[in-house]
């Protein structure tokens, strides 16, 4: 309630499926991490699509240490939350894998669990904006906003494993 007061948000680091029934009763605006094991109950999804509430699911990191079926439920877990219209932020938590690079697999994992191209791209640009609460200076290519262009030869909207191979920065 605090943070709230004060107008910062609360994200909580999770690691359980027990942990985001709490972290939602508390009032938290988001969770860092997808557990192998969540808690995907429609009435959950639902709570989580009706709040201003984001999920950063760091998928890249469990790729690199769960057993494939821990693995492979992170991912259905995941595709519930996209299919239930929940508020997705990229980003990484990864020291196994290099920083640019982790950004790309994320990309990759987020394709995997049947997130389209440029649902993925917003996930990286305005929806992350949104989440740290800096729309109003980052996210978009807008006349008065901090911003970095990549070119493409190809483009990502077709095969986002594309945004790996910038012609130009």
């Amino acid at each position: 309630q605090e943070a709230h007061q004060q107008e910062l948000r609360v994200v909580a680091h999770i690691s359980s499926r027990y942990d985001i029934k709490d972290v939602l009763r508390a009032g938290a605006d988001g969770i860092e991490h997808i557990a192998h094991n969540m808690d995907d109950s429609p009435e959950l999804l639902d709570n989580m699509a009706a709040e201003d509430f984001y999920v950063v699911p760091t998928t890249a990191v469990y790729k690199s240490f769960m057993d494939s079926t821990a693995f492979k439920n992170s991912l259905n877990t995941f595709s519930n939350w996209v299919d239930h219209d929940i508020d997705v932020a990229l980003g990484t938590d990864t020291g196994n894998i290099p920083a640019g690079e982790s950004v790309y697999t994320e990309m990759e994992l987020y394709a995997k669990a049947g997130m389209d191209p440029y649902e993925i791209l917003k996930s990286a640009t305005i929806e992350a904006a949104r989440h740290i609460r800096a729309a109003d200076r980052l996210g978009t290519l807008e006349v008065g906003k901090e911003a970095d262009l990549i070119v493409f030869k190809q483009n990502p909207l077709k095969n986002i494993g594309d945004l790996g191979k910038p012609s130009w920065v």
